[in-house]
């Protein structure tokens, strides 16, 4: 059964809300909304509020992406209008005056939508008014109030120029006063604004009066043929995926964060991802099995190396290059045969940590193993409640002033290491600067609770593994969190 979600602000009361029982109510869509819904192909999705300037709106690819999944996404009154209009070739449904007046060019602004409101907890309680409430107020009355055409451009003009969050009645009143607008013409003014339809809101009800009536498999019907074909997955869109948490579930963390945690304390963390990369390059792209393409049973490092020759990266001779040293590290490079440098340096080229893309094949690997989420999301969502707790106390709080030499020797301590300048390549990180850096928001809540430890993501079979709600992983009498 499908379902219909619609994004909701200001521009419809909560009381008249209610008779939509059938259909999902979320706040205001802001960037990243689409990308933590829980949505799946034949759903809808009404987006009518949303945020811009105090959040990110929403992204026009966001759209287009939810689209390519077989999603109807429909348009109207406010935020929704904008998008529908500026969509409506690619596959999104407009619907209303305001919709169809920014398709014709009527309507030439974001300002005329654009209003200052309350929270969510004060329902949206609009403190602003919307141009275009006002332009189509004064447009439809125009034969009735019989205004000078000069002085209700003055009016319209001054409402313009004025920014969205100052556009209130008695404001754009006494600014047009001020240039010239007779006293007569501001009564007649505010007398019919005072009294007139609220435009979004009528949009607004339309469009959830339309989907609440209307077969979700019509949905076809509406829907102009996209002349965008397929979403290109831009690296901008994996990443925008990656950062991206479902912020209305409690101890979710988006993809980049938990995969950072796992990069900063996992114990194994180069282990697992060689041997995961390794398995990708060969398996994935049509070379073999890595451990029998010879007949015989094959290191990590000769499968690598047997792909690499296959591609003509190097050639039979294995002379080092620079290419792959450069992603060695200093212990490494004096330390490894060439084979073992070139396919250590191979695999953190290819399979570099920073790109989380969904086609990486260690990002999947670690989000098949459900314990290790369970207690990634465990220790985060408590970590970043402690720095909120903090920040409550000290309202100047920010963790990354925290002193980075205070940071270093306590995460040396806990890897039980001298020098991080290399920790910080085998973790994927471009410099010890920047691994200290993604530390920082850890380092308090770790130092409290000294009890936690390294995670070990791989363990052999002699090796047990046991998780539990509060007490995370317990791995060889070790208890890590």
């Amino acid at each position: 059964m499908s379902t219909t979600y619609a994004f909701v602000g200001p521009s419809v009361p909560l009381k008249k809300m209610e008779r939509f029982s059938g259909i999902r109510i979320l706040p205001p869509i802001a960037g990243g909304d689409l990308l933590r819904l829980d949505c799946q192909p034949g759903d809808r999705v009404l987006i009518i509020d949303g945020y811009f300037g105090t959040r990110p709106a929403v992204k026009h690819k966001e759209i287009l992406y939810i689209l390519d999944r077989g999603i109807s996404i429909y348009g109207a009154s406010s935020m929704g209008a904008l998008r529908a209009a500026e969509l409506s070739n690619f596959g999104m449904i407009g619907h209303g005056r305001i919709f169809r007046d920014l398709c014709s060019g009527e309507l030439d602004g974001d300002d005329e939508v654009s209003l200052l409101h309350g929270l969510e907890e004060e329902g949206f309680q609009p403190y602003t008014a919307a141009l275009v409430n006002w332009r189509y107020a004064l447009a439809d009355s125009r034969d009735r109030i019989l205004l000078p055409d000069e002085e209700l451009q003055a009016f319209l003009s001054t409402a313009k120029e004025t920014c969205f969050t100052e556009r209130t009645l008695d404001n754009i009143l006494r600014l047009a006063a001020a240039r010239g607008v007779g006293d007569r013409s501001l009564k007649l003014i505010q007398a019919t604004l005072s009294a007139s339809e609220d435009y979004k809101q009528t949009d607004a009800i339309d469009l959830l009066d339309f989907v609440s009536q209307r077969d979700p498999s019509h949905d076809s019907n509406l829907i102009a043929d996209p002349v965008c074909g397929k979403v290109n997955q831009t690296v901008y869109l994996h990443a925008w995926k990656a950062n991206t948490a479902d912020t209305r579930s409690p101890g979710s963390v988006s993809p980049s964060t938990f995969y950072e945690y796992v990069r900063l304390f996992s114990y194994d963390f180069f282990k697992v991802y060689r041997e995961v990369g390794a398995k990708h390059l060969i398996e994935f792209r049509g070379f073999g099995n890595p451990h029998t393409m010879t007949g015989c049973k094959r290191s990590d490092s000769e499968a690598v190396l047997d792909y690499l020759r296959h591609i003509g990266l190097i050639t039979h001779s294995e002379e080092p290059r620079k290419e792959f040293d450069s992603w060695c590290t200093a212990i490494e490079r004096s330390s490894l045969p060439s084979s073992e440098r070139i396919a250590q340096g191979a695999i953190r080229a290819l399979f570099p940590p920073q790109a989380l893309q969904e086609e990486n094949p260690f990002m999947d690997f670690l989000l098949r193993q459900s314990w290790l989420c369970k207690v990634v999301q465990n220790r985060v969502s408590k970590t970043m409640l402690f720095n909120e707790e903090i920040r409550s106390n000290r309202p100047d709080f920010i963790p990354s002033k925290l002193k980075n030499d205070r940071v270093s020797e306590w995460y040396k301590q806990l890897l039980g290491v001298s020098c991080l300048e290399d920790e910080a390549v085998v973790r994927g990180f471009s410099s010890e600067e920047d691994l200290i850096r993604s530390l920082k928001p850890y380092y308090l809540y770790h130092k409290v609770n000294s009890g936690l430890g390294l995670l070990r993501i791989y363990q052999d079979d002699s090796e047990s593994r046991t998780a539990s709600n509060e007490s995370g992983v317990s791995m060889n009498g070790k208890s890590c969190d």
